[in-house]
């Protein structure tokens, strides 16, 4: 998959349900080379309804929402999702399924990795970028106080996180 003329052949060939199979049942380490696969595969928006149709963004969803994940997983399963959520209907699905709650969830975690707070800021602002409905969702949910705790110069947030804060 990281080699963009192979990522048709490897979805012709059926990869992504495997791959989804791989995010909802193996070892963590599977989990992220599984989203990795399916990041790159996902950077094509072609590929966001297979996806999608093999309940991709429900297993995804599952990770972010799950505290006993490493912050490398939630980061590269937020980057899927980012990835998809350039398709309206999924962002609509995600918004649905409380996707808006579980990022800013992950902004505020405290002892979360820098890696899936960033990721979560980044997939955030793309879902909200033209989107008055969705902004008034982050605002509803306490998105805006995340976001100003990310800037609080007293608590430790990597600059990227910050930077990530004020777009």
């Amino acid at each position: 998959a990281g080699f963009q003329a192979y990522r048709g052949v490897l979805v012709g060939a059926g990869i992504i349900a495997p791959l989804i199979r791989v995010l909802e049942s193996a070892s963590e380490s599977s989990k992220e080379f599984a989203a990795r696969c399916l990041q790159k595969l996902t950077e094509n928006s072609d590929n966001a309804w297979s996806i999608s149709a093999h309940g991709g963004v429900t297993a995804l969803m599952k990770i972010c929402n799950n505290g006993d994940n490493s912050g490398e997983l939630v980061g590269l399963a937020c980057g899927v999702l980012k990835n998809l959520v350039g398709v309206e209907e999924i962002k609509k699905f995600m918004v649905e399924e409380g996707a808006i709650s579980v990022f800013i969830k992950l902004i505020r975690s405290r002892d979360g990795a820098a890696v899936s707070q960033i990721s979560s800021i980044d997939i955030l602002l793309t879902m909200a970028s033209g989107d008055e409905s969705i902004r008034q969702i982050i605002v509803k949910e306490g998105g805006v106080r995340a976001l100003v705790r990310v800037l609080d110069p007293r608590l430790s947030f990597p600059s990227k996180a910050r930077e990530m804060a004020l777009k």
